[in-house]
């Protein structure tokens, strides 16, 4: 860290954006206080790297989110888990891709984000949705097979009756004839 030297100022810290990354992870006052600088300072300093807001608040959101999945999947069963760890794949990504580029939280550079992360969770979707449609086809399938196997029996029952029908004809015919 070098000390900026401004002649109608207070001279403040320069700080790259790497070593703010590190930082995120609290809210502003805790890192201000533990770089020992003002908020407003700390705020400047974010703001000359492009970053318009502390990013703390969504990145604590993001892992709220994570840590309640990672207590559901143990819970869930083999279909359900694989569903939850897709959505936490796609939520480290978040987490990840919002350290990584806090300038693109808020402003111009929000709809990359958006977009980053929804071909995320559109593969997600997109693999419920077969998944889904796979399930609906073997529903189908079986119902046809059941379907099909009911018929089968009611024919061989048919021919049965006919066959049973055709003998007593015949039965009755001989009985006729020898009379």
């Amino acid at each position: 860290m070098t000390i900026k030297y401004n002649p109608y100022r207070r001279p403040t810290k320069t700080i790259s954006l790497e070593e703010l990354k590190e930082y995120f992870s609290l809210p502003i006052a805790k890192a201000a206080e533990a770089l020992s600088l003002s908020e407003s300072s700390l705020k400047k300093i974010c703001r000359e790297h492009g970053v318009s807001r502390w990013p703390w608040r969504k990145i604590h959101s993001v892992e709220n989110k994570i840590g309640k999945i990672k207590k559901q999947i143990t819970k869930q069963d083999k279909e359900e888990r694989k569903i939850l760890k897709d959505q936490l794949e796609t939520l480290e990504a978040k987490r990840d891709y919002m350290i990584d580029h806090p300038q693109d939280l808020y402003g111009p550079h929000h709809t990359q984000l958006k977009t980053i992360l929804s071909t995320t969770t559109t593969n997600t979707k997109k693999k419920k949705k077969r998944e889904r449609t796979r399930k609906r086809r073997r529903r189908r399938e079986e119902k046809r097979n059941e379907d099909y196997m009911k018929d089968e029996d009611e024919e061989e029952e048919e021919t049965t009756d006919e066959e049973e029908e055709e003998e007593e004809e015949k039965r009755s015919k001989k009985a006729d004839m020898e009379r």
